[in-house]
């Protein structure tokens, strides 16, 4: 349908390649074309070299910001970062890790 209304498939930029290639083939979708991007791919649908954009995102700030919204449907993944400090830390190690967690707020 896409292709037949503007001529060509359905660009999609992204640096989650292999990601974004299952989701879709899950979906049953098969004529897109992604276009790789390492870096303000929230700009590639304002410069033309792509239709859609699959990104991380948290706030949805800078999709707004390039006049893009998040499509209907659950997300491809949700993930969290997660910091790890070692368990046999030095004393020095075990104060840095220690201001860390009260500037990040952390409770454990």
């Amino acid at each position: 349908a896409f292709r037949a209304r503007h001529g060509h498939r359905l660009r999609i930029a992204t640096k989650y390649h292999n990601l974004v290639r299952e989701h879709l083939r899950a979906h049953g979708v098969a004529d897109y074309q992604l276009v790789d991007s390492q870096g303000a791919t929230e700009g590639t649908v304002a410069n033309l070299t792509a239709e859609a954009v699959a990104d991380i995102t948290s706030s949805g700030e800078t999709l707004r910001a390039n006049h893009l919204k998040v499509l209907a449907g659950p997300p491809i993944l949700q993930s969290q970062a997660v910091l790890f400090g070692a368990r046999a830390a030095s004393t020095e190690d075990a104060a840095a890790l220690a201001a860390l967690r009260a500037r990040l707020d952390c409770t454990s």
